[in-house]
């Protein structure tokens, strides 16, 4: 039990390493970017980045958690061949949904898309939507290898701070820092898939069969639906600001949801080194001493960003109106129930076979909340609505994932 949890206490800490040099480039790039080229151009950045996410999670498709759940059975039982099966065969798969993506998103951009810097960000992100097709970090983390990525990170971080300095310098240079941060993510993806296949000796096999990819995608459904709804209902808050609202607004929303990732990622993290590690079946009542640490840190985080949201919203040049600091509030608050309804859905459903349960929670949750966000932002337009109906969203899903599986709680 020492030595278990000792290991999961090792590799969360080089997970939040790397994860927390990645939130670096909001925190230290993004205000450099907000003062060259100002709240309505990030917003168009903005909007093409959320396009791009959604792509990026449609194409990962929660193949990466496949990866920690099947490749230590496949180490247990010593068949090593079958490790590079799976990730062949997740590539392929991966490569589908990256050629599906990208046409549906260029007839967008064609029929829908007026204007020709959203187009052409949006564009140039869909290299970090081919990118996700070769990702294999999470392999690493099934090997609990994982001390090379925090060194990845700092390469990454201080190429892309280095050269956003540089050659930033007013709002026409946007496209400049679009594409160093496209460079940035797609060259270390290459370098972790190169590093991966050497070390591990795997081997990328073409497949002819289709019933072999099918069972891929049936097998990642479950984690992908637990994740997606979280980062699905960001991307598209996003957007409808930017529709509804203004540029302006999306660029304040991108920024509370960057705040929220702080609450958020650690336990992303948490859930993928259990899945590695513990079952719970296994294991309930260290998983219910888990899930209420959980919610211990959840809250206790909250509260402290609370406190300091004044020298944040200045830091990044937000004025300190009351709607401004109440809109971060709520957003921040639902991070609570975020963080317990991704502990539920990855930890406890995925592990009982509650496949169906989970997507039904958050198809539920959308199809509740959006068309009556959309109604109201009709009649009224404000950051606080959007907060409000986040807030809800993640209501609504905990509740309906609780009520699923209360009973092997």
């Amino acid at each position: 039990m020492v030595k278990l949890n000792h290991s999961i206490v090792r590799d969360f800490l080089s997970l939040i390493t790397n994860r927390g040099l990645d939130s670096l480039i909001s925190i230290v790039i993004v205000p450099y970017l907000l003062s060259k080229i100002g709240n309505i151009e990030y917003g168009k950045i903005i909007v093409a980045q959320s396009i791009a996410c959604i792509g990026v999670a449609i194409i990962n498709y929660g193949t990466d958690l496949l990866m920690l759940q099947k490749v230590p059975e496949y180490v247990r039982f010593r068949k090593g061949a079958g490790i590079s099966i799976l990730v062949s065969r997740i590539f392929w798969l991966r490569s589908v949904l990256f050629i599906f993506f990208g046409v549906v998103v260029f007839l967008i951009l064609t029929v829908f898309v007026e204007d020709a810097a959203i187009r052409l960000y949006t564009e140039v992100f869909l290299i970090l939507c081919l990118a996700e097709v070769f990702s294999v970090s999470h392999v690493l983390v099934a090997f609990h290898d994982v001390k090379i990525l925090p060194r990845i990170s700092v390469v990454r971080f201080l190429f892309l701070l280095l050269f956003t300095f540089l050659l930033v310098k007013g709002s026409s240079d946007s496209i400049r820092y679009v594409c160093l941060l496209v460079i940035s993510y797609f060259l270390s993806n290459l370098y972790i898939l190169g590093y991966v296949f050497r070390k591990y000796h795997l081997h990328c096999y073409p497949t002819n069969s289709f019933v072999a990819i099918q069972n891929v995608f049936v097998q990642s459904s479950p984690f992908f639906t637990s994740r997606l709804n979280l980062l699905l209902s960001d991307k598209l808050y996003n957007l409808l600001s930017a529709t509804f609202i203004s540029l302006s607004t999306a660029a304040l929303l991108d920024i509370s949801f960057k705040i929220l990732s702080v609450l958020v990622i650690p336990v992303q993290i948490l859930n993928s080194i259990i899945l590695g590690h513990v079952s719970v079946r296994s294991s309930p009542s260290q998983m219910r001493r888990i899930f209420g640490g959980v919610f211990v840190f959840s809250v206790s985080l909250f509260l402290v960003l609370v406190l300091l949201q004044k020298y944040v919203l200045l830091y990044y040049s937000f004025p300190l109106t009351t709607e401004i600091c109440l809109a971060l509030s709520i957003i921040l608050f639902s991070s609570v129930f975020a963080n317990l309804s991704i502990f539920i859905g990855e930890n406890v459903m995925v592990s009982y076979s509650l496949g169906s349960s989970l997507v039904k929670s958050s198809i539920y949750a959308s199809l509740f909340v959006f068309p009556l966000l959309i109604g109201v932002l009709n009649m009224k337009q404000s950051i606080i609505v959007i907060a409000l109906f986040f807030l809800l969203h993640k209501i609504c899903e905990f509740a309906l994932r609780l009520f699923y599986s209360w009973k092997y709680l």
